[in-house]
């Protein structure tokens, strides 16, 4: 909708790590909101590649995805 005055509430958050055979690892955040007046879904996505793990990055709930 258009003429929505979004009221976003925030729904999940992913962690995910990406363990490559060569190269830094990608640390992957994403977090998702909906709308509580139109159900209205975004997603807002954080990256980082790095050998050190960023501070946004929880590794105890994280997943791993291998190259």
């Amino acid at each position: 909708m258009a003429d929505c005055k979004h009221d976003y509430v925030h729904l999940d958050t992913q962690y995910l790590y990406y363990s490559r055979s060569f190269g830094n690892p990608t640390y992957k955040r994403i977090d998702r909101f909906y709308c509580t007046k139109c159900c209205e879904q975004k997603e807002v996505v954080k990256s980082e590649c790095d050998c050190y793990q960023p501070e946004w990055f929880d590794s105890k709930n994280s997943r791993t995805v291998r190259d």
